[in-house]
């Protein structure tokens, strides 16, 4: 696995990555630096940038906003600095988080009138509180630039720690699905919806059914509208599914289901009146000559084909339309395996192995996308004289052992 530092900033690395040959290695950070800026992200698990102080930047207080600044910063709605016009400057709230003590700090986003108005950013009083060649950790959250000298301080990482879980907000629901996780643990065998079939999604559905939850199909996580729910057979190969999600027609050149079937599908000869499209897309050619291919200077996900020397572009998703269903359906969610027997020749499950994870990072998605971590699942079907249209959750879906490097982090619960 590897990561391509972007110039004085990037997002979510792992410890083993790669420098591009254009950038300073100045600006990398250190094994032990790295090390700290992973425990800040499992904590945080939001976006971030690394910025490495230089004299120039702490003498004149101006630090240039790389990409990777004005990214966090507009995703988060905090500053566009599209919409800041030359000479123009906003006042935004930061937070430095000290060894023993967060400060409360102005910071100023602006472009200046020279220089071709390139975007700028300060923190107000950063330079009595760090040195040259320190390297900071920004992130944002509540809409507050986050400020992080990096250290590998205990007492610093404990004051971000608490700070994280004190404003959550999220201890109280919590506390409730902890209340309804015992009593699923007490009563052990719980009866399946469908007590008479052996149907794959019973096993979520009477989960859902047993906590009060009505089956639906929202986007919008499953308990108390703050945590999605995830079930599976236990110790089954199935990939977890992460959301549902079709392409964005308007950007895509096949313009629906139907077309994309039509053209890629194939035919079962035990079911020769139907073609079909279930297939696994990964970041390589599959079978069928679809792949998946992320274009970062576009902001689009790519499915594209490319078999006996013929390419097409298939369809496409904007980053933002994929970082707005990942985000609403996992604020955070709860893992669950199941173990199905017949009891009274009804069938019933017994829920085990509860994990809890919290919000997932985008950036991670992509780079599991490109580590075939994360694939798209096609699984639709249609009549050959196209009357019809049968989908069955296309979206995209996770190898289950790699959850916590999308997630930053997961929780166990006994």
């Amino acid at each position: 696995m590897s990561q391509t530092i972007h110039l004085f900033g990037y997002f979510c690395p792992t410890i083993s990555f790669k420098i591009n040959h254009m950038i300073n290695p100045y600006f990398a950070p250190t094994k032990l630096e790295l090390e700290m800026v992973l425990q800040y992200k499992a904590i945080a698990k939001e976006d971030y940038a690394l910025i490495r102080l230089t004299n120039t930047m702490l003498k004149k207080s101006i630090i240039d906003a790389s990409e990777a600044i004005r990214y966090i910063v507009e995703n988060k709605h905090v500053i566009d600095y599209e919409e800041l016009v030359q000479g123009q400057k906003r006042i935004g709230k930061a937070l430095l988080f000290l060894t023993n003590d967060i400060i409360e700090t102005p910071v100023s986003y602006y472009r200046p009138k020279t220089k071709l108005g390139d975007p700028r950013f300060w923190v107000y009083g950063l330079s009595k509180h760090v040195k040259e060649s320190q390297l900071i950790y920004f992130t944002v959250l509540n809409r507050t630039l986050i400020v992080i000298p990096v250290s590998d301080n205990e007492n610093q990482f404990s004051i971000f720690s608490k700070y994280i879980i004190d404003n959550s907000g999220e201890q109280e629901i919590l506390r409730l699905l902890n209340e309804k996780l015992k009593i699923i643990k007490e009563v052990k065998w719980i009866p399946s919806v469908s007590p008479f079939k052996d149907n794959p999604k019973d096993v979520g559905d009477s989960l859902e059914a047993f906590l009060g939850i009505k089956v639906n199909n929202l986007t919008t996580p499953d308990f108390m509208g703050k945590i999605e729910i995830k079930s599976k057979r236990f110790q089954a190969n199935s990939l977890n599914s992460l959301f549902g999600k079709v392409p964005d027609w308007e950007i895509s050149n096949y313009k629906s289901v139907l077309g994309i079937v039509e053209r890629f599908g194939y035919i079962k000869t035990e079911k020769g009146s139907m073609k079909r499209l279930y297939n696994n897309i990964y970041s390589k050619p599959n079978t069928q000559g679809l792949y998946m291919d992320p274009m970062d200077e576009k902001s689009q996900l790519w499915q594209k084909f490319n078999q006996n020397n013929v390419q097409e572009n298939v369809c496409a998703w904007w980053y933002s339309t994929i970082r707005k269903s990942l985000e609403t359906k996992h604020p955070t969610t709860l893992w669950v395996d199941a173990e199905v027997d017949k009891i009274d020749n009804h069938f019933h499950f017994k829920y085990v192995g509860f994990e809890l994870s919290s919000r997932p990072i985008f950036s991670e998605f992509l780079r599991l996308i490109r580590e075939n971590i994360i694939i798209y699942d096609w699984k639709s079907r249609i009549n050959l004289n196209g009357t019809s249209v049968r989908n069955h959750g296309p979206g995209f879906r996770i190898i289950p052992k790699h959850k916590e490097l999308l997630f930053g982090s997961l929780l166990q619960i006994t």
